[in-house]
């Protein structure tokens, strides 16, 4: 990945989404959206019910892994 000019990042956009975590937990937290990333799906459903409001559980992408690693 590269940011700015800067590289973020480098390794397989495979390896890059399995460092995150295979799902993808997105809410809002009233002024932004935020996103936490787990391995398992089980712990994933278990975080959904601690927020309110807006909550998508999804398989995580290469533009998450993007946006982690570049700090967006």
């Amino acid at each position: 990945c590269i940011n700015k000019g800067q590289i973020t990042g480098t390794g397989s956009p495979e390896g890059r989404k399995a460092v995150l975590g295979k799902y993808t937990l997105e809410y809002s937290d009233g002024d932004n959206i935020r996103y936490e990333y787990f391995t398992c799906r089980k712990d994933a459903l278990a975080a959904m019910e601690k927020h309110n409001g807006d909550v998508r559980l999804r398989e995580a992408t290469l533009e998450d892994a993007y946006m982690h690693f570049s700090k967006i």
